[in-house]
């Protein structure tokens, strides 16, 4: 734990607050994204930083480029199954934090 630095810990479903043993006040789910990088930003920044033309990515995913290009510029969102195809694509893995 960083010293100055509140421990992390996700809602309950309920949304109730807790408190930890600690006395540290638990930090809401909007601090917690301002932190972490989402999902969107992730995949934009694995493309960005890839080596691979968007006909590249596109033929290797089968995603449409026009889909890729859309979501590259913000003008829209991707399904879910073409998101799984970018992660898959560029190893990356969705986890739970403990």
């Amino acid at each position: 734990m960083n010293i100055g630095q509140p421990d992390i810990v996700t809602f309950t479903k309920t949304r109730q607050k807790r408190r930890l043993d600690s006395g540290h006040s638990i930090v809401d789910n909007k601090q917690l994204m301002k932190r972490r990088q989402t999902m969107t930003a992730t995949l934009r920044q694995a493309i960005q930083q890839s080596d691979e033309s968007y006909y590249m990515i596109c033929a290797a995913t089968g995603i449409q480029k026009s889909s890729l290009g859309r979501f590259m510029s913000g003008k829209t969102s991707l399904r879910l199954d073409l998101a799984d195809k970018l992660a898959a694509h560029f190893g990356l893995v969705l986890r739970k934090d403990e």
